[in-house]
């Protein structure tokens, strides 16, 4: 036999393979006419290879214009970036003769049978070779489908009892982990030449960066016209954009600083961020900030620009040229310092200060408090001057540029934003711990032997915007070298923003104030980061200074030092971060179809929380039946976690609770897809009284890494990182911690844009554990009825089988008793016997237990130890009610009426009645008894 025919390509491109936390790779998408194939081409040390067979192939989403989503095996993606995705789109389309949907750019394989490679029917020559042509086709195909089909049986019936599952729908799919950790990232380094606002010649000026409805605020240099801030702020890059266009602007508008008044207006500029590729920010870099400036307010360029230019080959500086090329001219108030827009270096450059336009209090102003901002606008006479240097890049929420960012905060709602799908993750927290040892010599401010000193352990805002933390030591009586030996906790979330305080005051009583006698102000983002159980950073001693920054009063008296030992310890919440890659071990498709159900048409969205991550879908206004048929994949690094999928009422400001499924995934088999409508329920908030809403159709589907190995293996370890047994904290302090936590959470999906308000947050993060109320309290003695009621269910059985209310069972009851008399080693199997058998005849099928278990349990805060009736149930139940008063209504009658009989009799008449009554009675009882004594012999 002569060797295999190499099949023919159709067409091959460029592209990029992008994993979420993984590098991406270079290479090149091969389309055949029976698999497309991508292949890396990274010099030889990346062999990586993905094959998809023309039959597995789903759908492909072209609806971005660089990147190419294929989708196959039902549930899994492959995500190529393309200078344009539109042209191996068009070819794969047409060649494989996919279908169009409504959205432009996203079609699917409709999988209708087809016998040529190409789609085309199949011919066959006549005589015999045409028939044997015919009969092999036949049995190939057969064969293919028939074994694929006997495969999916087999399985399913292993796995569900024979369960019918949910046909899997075709829908648009986003992975969430991608779209969170892209971040739009701006330094502003400095300025130079700025107007002189104050009376000295100087300004006090600080910067306001706005993007997307969010701002946020530099720090102020004071009185300085050539400021250097050097200072990196973070944005969340839009979701569904491949690249940013005109409408991705970040504005920046300079202010002198005035105390106690109104801020004058400087300057105002734009950063046109048009062309720069979201994509980059999908691999995380470990890139530092350095701060070098010259004497004149420049800012010299960064060791990172200086290795990413080694770095930059030939190809991507044609690339790079190419872009540079299709970009337009660089505006004339710019210098830029590095690659152009489109790259994906960053880029560095010098920027003129303008006057503010004049639709910008109509168009672009989130306030209405630039009052004095406005004015300047109709001065007209003040030429503005100066410029500000800035750095922008895409990157990763976990790059290191990332701990010292600083975070925006919502100023206005933008309403558009309530109509597309928006995502949040958690910050990346860590533990900050305080160790506060001694001190000594100590300032005495009284006028015995010494002061009364404690410290108080604050964290604090340095712009005031979050309230104050803050914990104290005990106080020791007449000290100047006080030992207090005491430990705090804290948590803090990445970036690092606010001042670590240290106040030592003297204890005055509780009838007047403490004396401050001085304090001692660290920057969390300086604080080393302590990795392992072993060699913590060292103590080190701090000096006391006051408030204007002296370490000694008038006198020339020092205030004294403590000894601390301050570090941030990242690896104690690192289970609520997620984003490692390598760290996964599965992931998660949740499909939000639709509710239907609703009292009146109303504006509803869907909330779903997996892990560290958040979904918002988009408003669905005026709507009974509201659809949204989208499917959200989410990375798992635990299989213990729970997802939580809960509808609201209304827009993101007076969200209304609807209801939730809940469900954990370490029940739902690999990759088998769970679909129902699930009955919402809520708790009304007036009566307290749990009612029925409406169904949420929801499908949930958790696929293994490889095989479920790296599942199993999560077994094996503890469910919290090892320094929570190791160096565990106290209980209280745990719970505090804990609770810190969900409360910086909720503060952070408050400020979001669109925003998620308290309400809602609270509910999915089950804020409610960390608070005692009437509600906890009766669900934890509805859960104890509950497992009661298991017992009386027990008790009832037996009663039940003693009873001779069933003749049959009573008499195998009391065969089986006998039976033991005479073998009483039998006693444990057959009670195991009977557990099993009792198990099963309860029980539903493992499908449809995972699907129970999804179900609302609002119904616990109420005090009820079992779910509210079903419309089924509650329609049973009322029927047999009905037959039960009709039946005890015809019997009183009845007695009625035969005592009006007796009443007509005479009275040997009645005696004689009576009498054949007691002979009735008599006979039953002895038949009874007759039938109970030959069962029992």
């Amino acid at each position: 036999m002569g060797a295999k025919k190499a099949e023919p390509e159709l067409g091959s491109f460029d592209c990029v393979y992008s994993e979420s936390g993984a590098t991406p790779k270079v290479g090149k998408l091969h389309v055949f006419k029976t698999s497309l194939v991508f292949k890396a081409e990274m010099f030889g040390m990346d062999k990586t290879s993905v094959s998809i067979k023309r039959k597995d192939l789903d759908a492909l989403d072209a609806t971005s214009a660089l990147t190419l989503k294929i989708q196959y095996k039902k549930t899994k993606t492959l995500d190529l970036q393309f200078t344009k995705s539109r042209k191996p789109y068009e070819l794969i389309v047409a060649k494989y003769k996919l279908s169009s949907t409504e959205r432009e750019g996203f079609s699917v394989n409709d999988r209708v049978k087809r016998n040529g490679d190409d789609g085309t029917e199949r011919t066959y020559a006549p005589g015999v070779g045409g028939l044997m042509r015919r009969g092999k086709d036949f049995v190939t195909d057969y064969y293919e489908n028939g074994n694929e089909k006997l495969k999916r049986l087999l399985k399913d019936a292993s796995r569900l009892g024979g369960a019918k599952i949910p046909p899997t729908p075709r829908l648009p799919t986003v992975d969430c982990e991608e779209v969170v950790s892209r971040c739009l990232f701006v330094r502003v380094i400095g300025a130079r030449d700025l107007l002189a606002m104050d009376s000295g010649g100087t300004s006090d000026p600080f910067v306001v960066l706005r993007y997307r409805g969010l701002e946020v605020s530099s720090r102020t240099i004071p009185l300085t016209l050539n400021p250097n801030w050097d200072e990196t702020f973070t944005f969340n890059a839009p979701p569904g954009k491949e690249e940013l266009d005109d409408s991705d602007e970040v504005e920046l508008m300079v202010y002198d600083r005035d105390f106690g008044g109104l801020n004058d207006f400087i300057g105002y500029c734009a950063i046109n961020m048009a062309g720069v590729k979201v994509s980059d920010g999908d691999a995380p870099q470990a890139t530092a900030v350095t701060k070098a400036t010259t004497d004149k307010g420049s800012t010299k360029a960064s060791t990172t620009d200086k290795a990413s230019a080694k770095a930059f080959t030939k190809k991507s500086t044609k690339a790079s040229t190419k872009a540079a090329l299709r970009e337009p001219l660089v505006a004339a108030n710019r210098t830029p310092q590095s690659a152009p827009a489109g790259s994906s270096r960053r880029r560095r450059e010098w920027i003129k200060l303008v006057s503010m336009p004049k639709d910008h209090g109509d168009a672009k102003s989130f306030d209405l408090n630039h009052v004095k901002e406005r004015l300047m606008f109709w001065e007209g006479e003040r030429q503005i001057s100066g410029a500000i240097e800035v750095e922008t890049w895409v990157g990763n929420r976990h790059d290191e540029a990332f701990r010292v960012a600083g975070v925006p905060a919502l100023i206005k709602p933008n309403a558009d934003a309530e109509k597309a799908l928006a995502h949040y993750v958690d910050p990346v927290t860590a533990l900050l711990r305080v160790e506060i040892k001694k001190g000594r010599n100590i300032m005495n401010l009284d006028d015995d032997g010494g002061s009364d000193p404690y410290c108080e352990v604050a964290l604090v805002d340095p712009k005031g915007v979050k309230p104050e933390s803050s914990q104290a030591t005990h106080y020791i009586d007449d000290a100047t070298d006080p030992e207090w030996d005491r430990a705090f906790n804290f948590i803090v979330s990445k970036p690092y923003g606010d001042d670590l305080e240290l106040r030592v005051y003297d204890y005055d009583g509780a009838t007047s104030f403490d004396d401050l006698i001085g304090k001692a102000v660290l920057k969390v983002s300086e604080l080393k980061v302590h990795k392992g159980l072993k060699n913590a950073p060292e103590e080190r001693w701090i000096t006391l200074v006051d408030k204007e920054g002296k370490d000694a009063n008038e006198k020339g008296e020092k205030y004294g030092d403590i000894l601390v030992r301050a570090y941030l310890d990242e690896e104690y919440f690192e289970h609520l971060h997620g984003g490692d890659a390598n760290g996964r071990v599965g992931r998660l498709s949740v499909d939000v179809l639709g509710a239907d159900g609703l009292e009146h048409p109303t504006t509803t969205h869907v909330v779903v929380k997996c892990g560290p991550y958040w979904t918002r879908t988009p408003n669905v206004e005026h709507s009974v039946k509201p659809r949204w048929n989208q499917r959200l994949r989410y990375p798992v690094f635990e299989p213990a976690e729970r997802v939580t999928v809960a509808l609201f009422e209304g827009n993101a400001k007076d969200a209304k609770y609807l209801g939730r499924v809940k469900l954990q995934l370490s029940t739902m088999e690999d990759g088998v897809r769970y679909c129902s409508k699930f009955q919402l329920m809520t708790q009304d908030a007036n009566s307290g009284v749990v009612k029925k809403t409406c169904t949420l159709e929801v499908g949930l589907q958790f696929d293994y890494e490889n095989g479920g190995a790296k599942a199993a293996s999560k077994y094996f370890d503890p469910l919290l990182p090892e320094k929570w047994y190791l160096q565990p904290l106290a209980d209280d302090e745990r719970e505090r911690v804990i609770k810190s936590q969900k409360e910086m959470l909720v503060k952070r999906l408050a400020q979001a844009s669109p925003p998620i308000n308290e309400v809602c947050s609270k509910i999915l993060l089950e804020f409610s554990k960390h608070e005692v109320n009437i509600g906890s309290i009766k669900s934890s003695v509805a859960r104890i009825q509950r497992v009661a009621a298991g017992f009386d269910k027990i008790g009832a059985a037996v009663t039940y089988a003693l009873s001779w209310d069933s003749v049959i069972v009573t008499a195998m009851t009391q065969c089986w008793i006998v039976y033991l008399v005479y073998y009483p080693n039998m006693l444990m199997p057959t009670v195991l016997l009977a557990t099993a058998l009792w198990s099963l005849a309860q029980f539903p099928g493992r499908y449809q237990r995972v699907l129970d278990r999804a179900q609302a349990d609002e119904w616990l805060s109420q005090g009820l130890p079992f779910a509210p009736p079903t419309e089924e149930e509650e329609r049973v139940k009322r029927e047999r009610e009905e037959k039960e008063k009709a039946e005890e209504a015809a019997a009183v009658k009845a007695k009625e009426e035969e005592e009006k009989e007796l009443l007509k009799l005479s009275k040997e008449e009645r005696e004689a009645k009576e009498t054949q009554k007691k002979l009735l009675l008599e006979k039953k009882r002895a038949a009874e008894k007759a039938a109970a004594e030959k069962a029992k012999a």
